[in-house]
């Protein structure tokens, strides 16, 4: 198959996605999909990449989403019904933010609202991450907190809509 709407629906996402963020330098976006697939609303595979992101007062570096096995309610949305996610999912997440970036993050009203102490130690920042993000539900396969920053790849659950 020709792909086509699979590369017309790319820049349409790529619009979307810079509506939901405050910021972001450069985004990237993979859908493996034929359009067959597509128009039934299976996307078995797609990735986001971008940089210098600014999402609810929270930048980073570098992140990256991945996800397989999409269901959506495509041929429903064409016919006027709001999109939605047909089946839960899994998307995994790498992020990279600058030692100024985590102090910032630990200082925004997200995070702030959770009890997250800005003033804390390095080590105590992270244990208070990690227990937050795993009362979450996420997964953490990585969170180090370092000179240079902070860095995590995890697997945040999502529910079907």
């Amino acid at each position: 198959m020709t792909k086509l709407l699979t590369r017309t629906i790319v820049p349409l996402l790529q619009l979307w996605l810079r509506a939901q963020v405050e910021r972001v330098d450069k985004l990237e976006i993979t859908v493996d999909s034929s359009d067959g697939q597509l128009l039934q609303g299976n996307i078995p595979y797609a990735t986001v990449t971008a940089t210098q992101v600014c999402y609810q007062g929270l930048e980073a570096d570098y992140v990256h989403l991945q996800a397989q096995a999409i269901h959506l309610n495509l041929p429903q949305m064409l016919k006027g019904e709001s999109l939605r996610l047909l089946d839960p999912i899994v998307v995994h997440l790498c992020a990279r933010a600058t030692r100024a970036q985590l102090r910032q993050a630990l200082q925004s009203p997200l995070v702030v609202s959770y009890g997250i102490n800005p003033a804390g130690t390095d080590g105590e920042i992270q244990a208070m991450l990690t227990e937050l993000l795993q009362s979450l539900g996420v997964t953490i396969d990585r969170l180090e907190i370092d000179a240079g920053g902070i860095w995590c790849q995890v697997r945040l659950p999502v529910r079907a809509t």
